[in-house]
């Protein structure tokens, strides 16, 4: 009964982070309640000894012992509270070699949902609340974590493509993976973007195998090409460049990109000022708040930036412990590249990594219970549960 509501409750995730935050949240209080109420986590200590868990036991730590030395805690609370997330790894850790293929397939699912309706949207069929994404996913840019599930579901289609055996699977992966780059090349999600850019020949890899590269590079840019041949993306990529020449020539920081870069500075300069231990949980925005050249600047909470965050806020302690928790997560993930669990995870730690370039992905929602998820699924994978199935052409 214990693992079944477990279950339930991870496919439940996986289902809705692509579609909606807020149900997702409720949702995700069925395994976290199912674990510690039944004496699960008493029971099954395997969860104790993974290649991730004192790394991962680190970055729940830290927050709350950097909330001791920051000067604010009411942003700072907020941080510290996210890392309820890692709980996910340790709990899904334990179901996942009998269930990473439903959740998987759940997430896709999601995802293919959120495209139908974000295309509804864009045909004029459906009300747009917050853009051309969703009618449900909250938050107030949602198209970034949104843009970053459409590329992450689009390499799980690849690596269904690359070892199904009938063509009509393939014409069914094909076709999925061009409905989420149709979605892609119609919302404001420059991450989205760039992950596409970095990982598309990944993809192409993943679907006709290691032979082909010179196909795979010409297939590449073949898909850049797609992606740029929409007025939106090549709309935004310009206003990126306008943005950036502003930012270094005028000091314009009232831009996207430019507020970005202002922050990356910042964060850099608070680093080398507080090297060892950082600023502290909320102590970026109390440092940024005094350098702060308008209102506008003066309340900038983290600095869209997964290594600069820790950088800033932890300095070397909390930087050491995000890398470490990253090199056992994607080696783990690598070695096992050839079975569903292990690809899966190795492409999400793909997208996670470029888009953290960006936006400082392990305080977003989804995102962040995305990670711990699939840090927990890598159990699976490295314990050598599935037998390899990668496309070797």
């Amino acid at each position: 009964m214990v693992d079944r509501l477990i279950f339930l409750g991870f496919c439940g995730l996986f289902l809705l982070l692509p579609v909606a935050t807020s149900p997702a949240v409720v949702v995700g209080v069925v395994p976290i309640a199912a674990w510690l109420l039944s004496g699960r986590f008493l029971k099954d200590r395997r969860w104790l000894h993974q290649s991730w868990t004192w790394p991962v036991i680190l970055l729940t730590i830290i927050p709350w012992a950097g909330l001791l030395y920051a000067g604010d805690h009411t942003t700072g609370m907020i941080f510290a509270k996210k890392t309820y997330y890692w709980l996910y790894a340790f709990i899904i850790a334990g179901v996942a070699a009998r269930y990473h293929k439903h959740f998987v397939r759940s997430f896709l699912a999601g995802l293919s949902f959120s495209v139908v309706v974000a295309m509804l949207q864009y045909a004029g069929f459906v009300s747009m609340r917050r853009g051309v994404v969703t009618a449900f996913m909250g938050g107030g840019s949602p198209y970034i974590t949104y843009s970053l599930f459409l590329v992450l579901g689009m390499l799980l289609l690849s690596y269904y493509f690359g070892n199904a055996r009938s063509w009509k699977t393939r014409a069914l992966c094909a076709f999925g993976m061009a409905a989420y780059l149709l979605n892609l090349a119609v919302i404001p999600g420059r991450s989205g973007y760039l992950a596409f850019v970095v990982l598309s020949p990944v993809m192409l890899y993943q679907m006709f195998g290691r032979k082909r590269l010179i196909w795979i590079a010409i297939g590449a840019v073949a898909l850049m090409a797609v992606l740029f041949s929409s007025t939106t993306v090549r709309d935004r990529a310009s206003l990126a460049l306008d943005e950036i020449h502003a930012y270094y020539d005028n000091g314009v920081v009232t831009t996207s990109v430019g507020t970005r870069l202002y922050m990356y500075d910042g964060a850099w300069k608070i680093f080398l000022e507080h090297p060892i231990i950082g600023a502290g949980t909320g102590g970026y925005e109390i440092e940024m708040a005094k350098r702060a050249t308008s209102p506008e600047m003066s309340r900038l909470a983290h600095p869209h930036n997964s290594f600069l965050f820790m950088m800033a806020s932890y300095g070397l302690v909390g930087l050491g412990a995000f890398i470490w928790m990253l090199v056992v997560f994607i080696r783990s993930a690598w070695r096992a590249r050839a079975g569903l669990a292990g690809f899966a995870a190795l492409a999400f730690a793909l997208v996670f990594l470029v888009g953290g370039a960006t936006d400082t992905e392990f305080l977003t929602l989804g995102t962040g219970m995305m990670v711990a998820m699939f840090v927990g699924m890598d159990r699976s994978a490295t314990e050598g549960h599935e037998q390899p199935g990668i496309k070797q052409a």
